[in-house]
């Protein structure tokens, strides 16, 4: 009888012992869900990096002032007059000196001027409880203090016959929104009847949101606004426009070649990690188990039906092909409706009083 042969690795792996080889798919096993692991914590790590970035990360308009604290035990931000020394650190500002202290809950823009008195937010149609509005309201005057660049928000019923980003622009402007000369900030305006949104950014703004950057702003606050979380949507339109605020800071504004991962992407990202080294693993056993039971079997099914028919035992004299019916089935390509971001992300446009923003519309 003619010895069977086969595969050198297939012949030395039926030569294991059965116990050594369980042993080495379950260490496989196991080195599988230490990098499943591995990549969760990679990912978790790199939250924490972007929390950290935002905490020590210093606005161009922070570098230009000088803390000292006052008498009341408060912070103030104090520009010194050019001729006079500035006061040492912790020295009390007096109210007939020549050094004007503002408060730090009153926002500054880039030029050293306070803008107007008009509330961030604001809510025609009442969606949000008075608690609420009183802590987004802190929330978008810490951002707007602390990197000179307002952020605004809006929720109104109904919009008239201009898009919603014009909507939005022109409310920016009508409010007294901006610092600086240029009226740095950006606004996202919600509303109700319609259920549109309006994003508008001038100024720096217009260097901050890229197309891509903008984009990536949506997700921080469309998934809320469409399960009807408003106060939610808005606290993450306030940390999406931050993260942005921080990346152009860096000198690297969001665009496609940088967005950062969600926290949504990075629990994606790790279950399809596990999930693919579960299925490697898998499949390597898999194989294994298959090589062998393979090498029990000397007679094997066939898929084509002439390889049961002995040869030259069934001689063919004639063959043709005959055409019977053609069946043709039409799907017609289904229309995007464009609920989410809107069309035109980051494009730039000008206000009804001719201003230049950039900026969206869309669904929610």
């Amino acid at each position: 009888m003619k010895e069977k042969t086969g595969h050198a690795p297939t012949r030395f792996i039926m030569r294991l012992p059965s116990h050594l080889i369980t042993r080495i798919i379950g260490v496989y096993f196991v080195a599988a869900i230490v990098f499943a692991m591995s990549t969760a914590v990679f990912a978790a790590d790199s939250t924490g990096m972007d929390a950290r970035a935002a905490n020590i990360n210093i606005s161009p308009i922070e570098q230009s002032f000088r803390y000292i604290s006052v008498s009341d035990g408060g912070t103030a931000f104090v520009l010194p007059a050019a001729s006079d020394p500035a006061p040492d650190e912790g020295e009390p500002v007096s109210g007939d000196g020549t050094t004007d202290a503002l408060p730090i809950s009153a926002p500054l823009d880039r030029s050293g001027l306070t803008r107007t008195s008009s509330p961030l937010f604001t809510d025609s149609v009442g969606m949000l409880t008075p608690v609420e509005t009183a802590e987004l309201n802190s929330r978008l005057d810490e951002l707007s203090t602390q990197y000179g660049f307002d952020v605004a928000a809006a929720i109104v019923q109904r919009l008239d016959d201009r898009s919603a980003r014009l909507f939005a622009a022109d409310y920016y402007e009508e409010r007294g929104y901006g610092q600086g000369a240029d009226r740095s900030g950006a606004i996202l305006l919600l509303a109700m009847e319609d259920r549109d949104f309006g994003f508008a950014a001038t100024g720096y703004g217009m260097e901050v949101f890229t197309p891509a950057g903008q984009e990536y702003l949506d997700s921080f606050f469309l998934p809320q606004f469409g399960e009807d979380r408003y106060f939610d949507g808005f606290m993450g339109y306030a940390d999406g426009v931050e993260q942005c605020l921080i990346a152009a800071a860096n000198g690297a504004p969001i665009d496609s070649g940088n967005i950062p991962m969600t926290s949504e992407g990075r629990i994606s990202f790790t279950s399809v990690a596990i999930g693919a080294a579960l299925l490697i693993s898998f499949l390597i056993a898999f194989g294994v188990t298959s090589s062998w039971k393979r090498n029990l079997r000397s007679v094997k099914p066939q898929n084509l039906a002439h390889e049961y028919i002995r040869e030259d035992s069934f001689i063919l004299t004639d063959s043709r092909d005959d055409f019977l019916y053609r069946n043709v089935i039409a799907i017609p390509i289904p229309q995007n409706e464009n609920r989410g971001g809107g069309g035109g992300i980051g494009g730039s446009f000008s206000s009804s009083s001719g201003g230049s923003f950039t900026g969206h519309s869309g669904k929610f």
